[in-house]
């Protein structure tokens, strides 16, 4: 029995002793982490390199910046272990954590076993995970495709999965390529699409979030999230009745959690970003026949 994790890496190495070390806690299981170096300077390359020296550790160097998405794919490629998680260069596993693993032993079924996980802003530390459900319950697609960012969010460094069954996602690794943003909406909607899930109880890491400027980004991460919800429209949800639902409840979270909050910072580019959002309807069409709202809003 093995466990693979996958660190990729970007530029910042401080806390990345901690997640390499917490990945070997539990000990009564063969580990490998894959330490992925995404496109970092030759001198940071080398601090990655030296955490090879660690038994167990690997590193997979990528000589351009692909962004975490394809970082991980990469990484993935190369696991070996019957079961992987994903860490960031800065998220720590907790010693609960090899629970996870024993979730699986005795539920031969599952094909994700999700915890609890510790939240960090720098500043506090708060338990999040409790709008999960409780032990022995699982999380469904339609969970994520009606509750993803509204009530519910899971941080991928809080998972555990079956190896076998992310290989089935797509051909390049389980993470849709391309994306620099919202791919993780895409990866929950597609695994439990497929897949059956289990929460437990016991907080497995420590997630930091590190502050980043909302006005700034909004626009893109706006566009991701339409991106998102054709690839999901399209590839996921078969059943028609189930892709207008789902179309109509995307579409009024994207207006009142994207556009509405900063429609004052785009009043001087709204021209621009409007177009843009009507090019990215205008590429599915049912997506685009049920924006009435969101196109009344752009004029």
């Amino acid at each position: 029995m093995k466990i693979t994790t996958v660190i990729p890496v970007f530029r910042d190495t401080q806390y990345l002793l901690d997640a390499i070390q917490s990945s070997f806690l539990q000990t009564d299981v063969e580990h490998e982490v894959i330490v992925v170096s995404d496109g970092n300077s030759e001198e940071i390359e080398k601090e990655i390199l030296t955490f090879t020296k660690i038994p167990g550790v690997r590193a997979e160097v990528l000589s351009v910046n692909v962004g975490l998405a394809e970082a991980r794919n990469a990484g993935f490629r190369k696991a070996t272990g019957d079961f992987v998680r994903f860490l960031d260069a800065d998220d720590v596993l907790l010693p609960d954590s090899a629970k996870q693993l024993k979730a699986f032993l005795t539920h031969s079924e599952v094909d994700v076993v999700i915890g609890k996980y510790l939240f960090s802003d720098r500043e506090l530390v708060q338990t999040w995970g409790s709008d999960l459900p409780p032990l022995a319950t699982d999380v469904t697609g339609a969970d994520i495709l009606f509750g993803w960012e509204t009530s519910i969010s899971i941080p991928i460094h809080s998972a555990l999965f079956r190896r076998t069954t992310l290989q089935k996602l797509n051909a390049d690794g389980p993470f849709r390529s391309g994306m620099r943003a919202k791919e993780d909406f895409i990866f929950w909607a597609e695994l439990l699409n497929i897949g059956k899930s289990l929460t437990i109880e016991d907080t497995v890491c420590l997630y930091r979030q590190h502050g980043t400027n909302m006005c700034k980004d909004i626009r893109s991460m706006g566009e991701s999230y339409l991106r998102a919800v054709n690839i999901i429209s399209s590839t996921v949800v078969a059943d028609s009745d189930v892709r207008l639902r789902f179309l109509d409840h995307s579409l009024n979270h994207f207006y009142h959690f994207y556009f509405r909050p900063q429609r004052g910072y785009l009043e001087e580019k709204f021209a621009t970003w409007g177009s843009r959002i009507e090019h990215a309807l205008r590429k599915n069409q049912l997506l685009f026949r049920t924006a009435k709202s969101l196109r009344k809003a752009l004029t």
